[in-house]
Formats: structure tokens, C-alpha cells, sequence
């Protein structure tokens, strides 16, 4: 079954984890981010740094946002640096409609990994 999101996770580096997603994030989709960055927050031991890398995601909504408001805020509780990485136009005009570019670290795509 195709959810219009694949997210794949990858250990670069010890403490550090890349989520690269791959399609888009909207209301039916949200599900998916949402347990991917969950994983990540809770595991045990934690990461040191949780880069989103959105090299990949062609279109996302409010719903996306929200889940990546969310997990900036459960990483940071928990001492984990939470970075996007790679935003296309899109979602970077989504950020800043919303004031939230000013709240995330957002890296270049070259810097994703």
C-alpha cells in the first residue's frame, strides 16, 4: 500500500540520525511522520542530533508542521537537537508563513547528513 510518504532512517554518525522523507505530508500522511519522529525521540539510548532531511518531500501541509513543531519540542525536552535539512521551496514558504523558520535549524541541502 503506497501511504504518499516513505520515511528512511540512517545512523551517519554515532549520536546522530537522519530521517530523509520521500512524497508528501497532509492530513493522511501525518501518521506516518509522526511515528517516525516518535522512534527516534524515545529511543533509548538518544541521539545527540535528529536532522529531518526534506530533500525529498514534494508537498507539505499544516498537519506536517504541526508534527515537526512537536517533535522539535519533545527532542529538545529530552537534550536532543532537532535540524531540517533541505526544505524545498514549498515548505520553506509554509515555515515562513507560519513564523516558524525562525524557530527550527534549518541546513542547506549539502549539510543534510
Amino acid at each position: 500500500m503506497d501511504t504518499g510518504l516513505r520515511v528512511v532512517r540512517r545512523t551517519t554518525a554515532p549520536g546522530l540520525v537522519v530521517l530523509s522523507l520521500d512524497g508528501y505530508v497532509d492530513l493522511g500522511t501525518a501518521a506516518v511522520l509522526a511515528g517516525a519522529l516518535h522512534d527516534v525521540v524515545t529511543a533509548r539510548p538518544a541521539p545527540e542530533v535528529l536532522t529531518v532531511d526534506c530533500a525529498g518531500l514534494v508537498f507539505c501541509t499544516s498537519s506536517g508542521l504541526n508534527e515537526f513543531l512537536e517533535a522539535r519540542r519533545a527532542a529538545t525536552a529530552r537534550g536532543i537537537a532537532f535540524r531540517l535539512a533541505a526544505p524545498r521551496p514549498q515548505t520553506t514558504r509554509l515555515l515562513r508563513a507560519a513564523g516558524s523558520d525562525a524557530v527550527f535549524e534549518i541546513l542547506p541541502a549539502d549539510d543534510a547528513a
